[in-house]
């Protein structure tokens, strides 16, 4: 098996580099001023996967690869401060019992263990704080808000699906909600009603957020442009 890769190219235009490959079962990427990281959910095992995923980094020149954090159950998510490097570990592996939010240093170094109740599947950073989508097929997940020095989670949301994609933008944290009944919903960061930005169904659970709108791709992989 030979993996996947991970690559760049100048906004612009131009040649692509490849900064890294030989990744097994990449799943998500993430970038601050100097690197760029992954998560790797680990070994296809069966109708699962094996509980040894990986977070690693490498330099945006495609130098200094580095393994961050290892044996990991079933990570999803991953996104960084350029400080730390926050991370999830759902749970799902029969392989071991770990999950919950993770950071680590981003030169390497000791996990700190954040949570430890709940799987979680999505990450997202502002200012001080992180925010985190926990994992319960019984009773539904939450949004929570924790600050980046640990301590007491806030609940944001309850009751929510799989939610695979999160971002903050101003004083709202937006998020895919992804069971039967699909949407891009949002709620405010210090805490408020949840609401729906896009319903539908949607071909792709990534969406991007500028100052003005949020951009989604629907059934048809058509690129919509929703006002804030």
């Amino acid at each position: 098996m030979t993996g996947c890769a991970v690559w760049s190219i100048p906004k612009a235009g131009g040649n692509a580099q490849q900064l890294a490959s030989g990744i097994l079962t990449a799943f998500e990427i993430a970038v601050d001023a100097s690197n760029v990281y992954w998560v790797s959910v680990g070994t296809p095992a069966g109708s699962g996967f094996l509980a040894d995923g990986k977070v690693e980094k490498v330099k945006k020149d495609g130098t200094g690869r580095t393994v961050l954090a290892s044996n990991l159950n079933l990570p999803t998510t991953v996104a960084s401060d350029g400080t730390n490097v926050y991370y999830g570990e759902t749970g799902l592996s029969t392989g071991n019992s770990s999950k919950g939010l993770r950071s680590v240093p981003v030169n390497g170094g000791s996990v700190r263990k954040l949570t430890t109740n709940d799987g979680v599947v999505a990450v997202a950073l502002n200012n001080n704080d992180i925010y985190y989508a926990s994992l319960d097929f019984f009773t539904g997940g939450e949004l929570l808000r924790m600050a980046k020095t640990g301590g007491n989670s806030t609940s944001l949301a309850k009751n929510v699906d799989v939610v695979t994609h999160m971002t903050v933008a101003g004083d709202t944290l937006y998020f895919f909600n992804s069971d039967d009944v699909q949407s891009i919903d949002y709620v405010p960061i210090a805490g408020g009603s949840r609401k729906t930005a896009v319903g539908g169904a949607f071909l792709a659970e990534e969406f991007a957020i500028d100052d003005c709108a949020l951009y989604s791709v629907d059934a048809f992989g058509s690129i919509i442009r929703t006002p804030r």
